[in-house]
């Protein structure tokens, strides 16, 4: 039975694939690669999510992965953070008053405010407070051109050309009819008249920090397929080197998308300025400089050429939330006197004055206030200006980009590494569903004064304060990676050459059918219940507007892993691994997924089998949270947000299970072995005495030593062969070979050594030697003399009268006074009959676990578990059957020599007798059912089993009976009383204790 057993036995993973996968089915990958080994296998994981710890993988370590037999398929992922770039995005369009041809400045002081609204309602982002000094009066824009050769110098490469040939020199100045300066003293600027139209740009932008997903990209068109096409922009023109812009435009002009037009376009129109540029005055002077010198000039000395890029998708739909602007304008009537330009020429215009009324935040006359919608701003990759009109006029359209379709660029210089939080421990709610926690760590700054506020915010918090308006919660860390400085010509900006669609991410979702794919999945969520009154509508959509922030963990753009511009050394978060030659979840589609596992492991990684995934609509208890606020100068508060529901992958059961055997399967497996082999031992210990009784006749009858040891080493002759011939066939058989060719090896070494160690017992010759008559006399001598250990607590025997006076007189004999102590030192003194009742009771309690609670492990019991849970039984069995058989052989002695019949001579009375008796057989068995029970206790929490009371209260029974089954039996008491005297039964009491 052990040895069928260990050959029907599966890993864990294989047994929890059978039970809960589908054989038909077959799943888009097979294996989550992690770095992390050491770390608690996932059971739920966030979208878009593969990974939350802190070590990642390199590159090396996919293609090592690549290289094992049996990998079909190694598809890495990573997730980083690329900071946004953003300017002043914001500009007031205020119309020139045609009715005033006079110059009249006005002062005013203008608050603008960006308010967001990711579902929870809104808060506000940023507010900046300015002075202005306008001037709307209808001048004439067009000043005269100022262009000083004789103290200015311009220049073309190296060559030094008159600043007035150059285009700019002859273009139209506008006037300068605005004047703007922070309260604060933080920046300053000013705006332009075109005679129509006065433009300022105002400090007000929103975080473009970009979420973007690394993969490889001939790896994952494999791993998606025909839903993969999106990604063929990516594999045409990705690698580790930067893309030459000149191959980029050749591969645009050969494809008619979207993002191929778009540089098709700003290929266009570069080349038309650097025609007309060539043909211009400047250039034709620094041409015959050049030439002059006998050199050729340089078409792109002045314009440059352009760099290699890297080529990424974006999504189509990167804005997240709403986004509102408000403009509240207050006027304080005439200015002072302006600045004259033209007296300044050579250096720096001052701003106007700025009113002390203004300045010190008095009211002045309220003019309408101004309120359009913002969201353009919340798309990292629009180039497109937020258009405010002055209050009181009819808004302006912007004005046209000179590159309508100018495709998006974005620095990958400071890229960093993210991952999102691991969720809490998973509870399982009332209603059934799964539940988790998420708690924030740290702020994020939402809105800057110009650009990048990627900061170290996101490495926990520290450099933003909460109170502050415009910091939102973040549920990410960034993961802490010195880049190094870049090398000229390793990387340039990155561009976009495609892009993917919400339908598209939809349909790759449905594919993937639950099994996560680190990407393309929604990230929504939505408000199921509140913590307290805050105002919240229950069911409103919840989403972060950072790349960090609460259910914010969208798929905005897609980058090549191999490109150079993601240098480092470890980048890769996760690897998808597709084993080969897999058509379905069958017996043999399951052994080559689990075989894939354990050598994948082997290399040092965590292998992750997350075949029987599925998708979950889970309710998440969030805390940390920052709720905003509508007033620069109300702290907002942060604290519990509530229950949300948002939708993450519950990985199948193979995914707790491991490649290995379970701990209870373990368990189970060495203690059935260890059961037999005890059963066996105690058989051949048993057999030791009679087999000595028969060397002893072969040796009387002139057998030699070795002619014994063949003949009783013929018994094991043939059993042996055949338990290594059962071996092999089980192994043949075996559902994993491995593990039963140890099992077998195991069984058949040590079966070996007790049957040696058994037969040298056995077989020995007595040592015998030659003694005189004193050392004979002296030896008896001492024979009489033994006693007891002396106890303050034993009772004291007188000495023996009917000794011989010619003999020493015996010492005083001191017995142990408690029943109970006698049957402990029995047991203790007697390893030999101890032992085997403490093995009998562990064999019976070894399987017994494993029943009630066939849900404690993947796979549950099945028929190996049964098989190896009845060897043990057996084995048990077998121990408890010799262990009572030997007691009854004991019984059967002769009274004078029992250690009944010694207490009994002694003086003691019946019942203490049979206490004795008792507290002699159940010391070692209640031991072993004692410490067997807490052994179990022990190893089955370390082994993360829940509910370990119900096996460890069924082992626990199981040894009480069976220590009950060896109780002693019960003798019969004597028809009529003994006719020996009392003397004469010390005297066989001092023979006793003598022997």
């Amino acid at each position: 039975m052990l040895l069928l057993g260990s050959a029907l036995l599966q890993d864990a993973a294989s047994a929890a694939l059978a039970a809960s996968v589908d054989p038909s089915s077959r799943g888009i990958y097979d294996i989550l690669v992690t770095a992390d080994a050491a770390s608690e296998a996932p059971t739920l994981l966030a979208p878009n999510s593969l990974y939350t710890g802190e070590e990642q993988l390199s590159l090396a370590d996919v293609e090592a992965i690549r290289a094992l037999a049996g990998v079909d398929l190694a598809a890495p992922i990573a997730q980083i953070v690329v900071p946004g770039q953003r300017g002043y995005q914001t500009q007031v369009r205020i119309p020139v008053d045609l009715g005033q041809p006079v110059s009249a400045p006005e002062s005013y002081r203008a608050v603008l405010r960006l308010l967001g609204d990711s579902g929870l309602g809104e808060r506000l982002i940023t507010e900046n407070t300015a002075a202005l000094t306008l001037d709307r009066a209808n001048v004439p824009p067009e000043l005269p051109a100022v262009v000083d050769d004789v103290n200015s110098s311009c220049s073309i490469g190296a060559v030094a050309i008159p600043c007035s040939l150059f285009p700019w020199a002859s273009a139209p100045r506008w006037r300068t009819a605005v004047w703007m300066e922070a309260l604060d003293g933080t920046y300053s600027s000013t705006g332009e008249s075109d005679g129509q139209t006065i433009t300022l740009h105002m400090p007000a932008s929103f975080s473009g920090d970009l979420r973007m997903t690394l993969i490889d990209p001939n790896a994952e068109r494999a791993l998606l397929g025909t839903a993969g096409g999106f990604l063929d922009p990516l594999i045409d023109l990705g690698g580790p080197a930067p893309v030459d812009y000149d191959a980029l435009e050749s591969w645009a002009e050969a494809h008619d998308t979207p993002a191929a037009r778009a540089i098709n376009a700003t290929a266009r129109a570069t080349q038309k300025f650097q025609d007309e540029f060539l043909a211009g005055a400047a250039y034709l002077e620094y041409a015959r400089i050049m030439r002059e010198r006998g050199e050729e000039p340089d078409p792109n000395a002045y314009t440059g050429t352009m760099m290699p890029v890297v080529p990424m998708l974006l999504a189509d739909d990167l804005a997240a939330g709403a986004l509102r602007a408000e403009l509240s304008v207050e006027s304080f009537g005439p200015s002072g006197p302006l600045p004259d330009p033209l007296e300044n020429s050579g250096g720096y215009v001052p701003n106007p004055p700025i009113p002390d009324a203004v300045r010190n935040g008095d009211p002045g006359v309220a003019l309408p206030p101004v309120s359009i919608d913002a969201s353009v701003l919340l798309n990292p990759a629009s180039y497109g200006a937020l258009s405010l009109p002055w209050p009181g006029t009819v808004p302006r359209p912007a004005p046209e980009s000179a590159f309508p379709d100018y495709p998006f660029y974005v620095d990958l210089s400071s890229p960093v590494s993210v991952h999102d939080l691991a969720p809490g421990v998973a509870t399982v709610g009332s209603e059934g569903a799964q539940e988790v926690r998420l708690d924030g760590v740290g702020f994020h700054k939402l809105g800057g004064d110009a650009g990048s506020v990627l900061n170290e915010s996101l490495r926990g918090g520290a450099d933003v304060n909460p109170d502050l308006a415009g910091t939102e919660s973040v549920f990410g860390v960034v993961r802490a990676r010195e880049r190094g400085v870049p090398t000229q010509g390793e990387y340039r900006a990155g561009i976009s050459v495609g892009g993917f669609s919400t339908g598209g991410q939809r349909a790759i979702t449905e594919l993937a059918a639950g099994i996560p794919l680190g990407a393309y999945e929604p990230s929504d969520a939505t408000l199921l219940a509140t913590a307290d009154d805050e105002g919240l509508s229950v069911g409103s959509p919840v989403a972060g507007f950072g790349p960090l922030g609460l259910a914010a963990g969208r798929t905005s753009a897609i980058a090549d892993i191999n490109s150079v511009a993601f240098r480092s050394e470890n980048k890769v978060d996760a690897v998808r691994v597709r084993v080969a030659g897999v058509e379905r979840y069958d017996a043999a589609g399951i052994s080559a997924v689990t075989q894939a596992a354990r050598k994948i492991e082997r290399l040092g990684y965590r292998a992750t089998i997350v075949a029987g995934s599925q998708g979950e609509d889970l309710k998440v208890s969030v805390g940390g949270y920052a709720f905003g606020t509508m007033d620069a100068a109300t702290p907002q508060r942060v604290g519990e947000l509530g229950v949300i529901q948002q939708r993450w992958s519950v990985l199948g059961p193979a995914a707790a299970a491991g490649a290995g055997l379970g701990a209870g399967t373990q368990l189970l497996l060495g203690t059935a072995l260890l059961a037999v082999l005890g059963a066996f031992a105690v058989i051949e210990a048993g057999a030791v005495s009679a087999r000595r009784r028969e060397a002893a006749v072969l040796r009387g009858l002139g057998w030699r030593s070795r002619r014994i040891v063949a003949w009783f080493a013929a018994e094991h002759a043939v059993a042996l062969p055949v338990l290594a011939a059962a071996g092999l066939a089980a192994v043949l058989v075996a559902a994993d070979p491995g593990l039963t060719a140890t099992v077998v090896a195991a069984a058949l070494l040590a079966g070996t050594a007790i049957a040696l160690t058994a037969l040298a017992r056995a077989t020995r010759a007595p040592r015998a030697w030659t003694a005189s008559e004193a050392e004979l006399q002296h030896a008896r001598g001492d024979a009489r003399a033994r006693e007891f250990e002396r106890r303050p607590e034993a009772r004291v025997l007188g000495a023996d009268p009917s000794a011989a006076e010619s003999l020493p007189a015996a010492r005083i004999v001191r017995m142990p006074r408690s029943p109970l102590l006698w049957g402990l030192q029995r047991a203790w003194r007697s390893p030999a009959a101890s032992l085997p009742r403490a093995a009998a009771v562990g064999a019976v309690m070894a399987p017994s676990p494993r029943s009630p609670r066939p849900s404690a492990e993947p796979g549950g019991v099945g028929p190996a578990q049964l098989l190896l849970a009845g060897a043990g039984v057996a084995a048990g069995l077998v121990l408890l059957a010799v262990v009572r058989q030997r007691d009854r052989e004991v019984a059967t002695l002769e009274p004078g020599d029992a250690p009944a019949a010694v207490l009994a001579a002694s003086g003691w009375l019946p019942r203490e007798v049979r206490l004795a008796a008792l507290a002699e057989s159940l010391a070692a068995p209640l031991a072993a059912a004692l410490l067997g029970s807490y052994a179990l206790w022990f190893v089955l929490s370390s082994a993360g089993i829940d509910s370990v009371n119900t096996p460890v209260s069924a082992a626990l029974v199981a040894g009480l009976a069976a220590a009950l089954l060896l109780l002693p039996p019960r003798p019969r008491p004597s028809s009529s009383p003994s006719a020996e005297k009392i003397p004469a039964r010390k005297a066989a009491l001092s023979r006793g204790i003598a022997s």
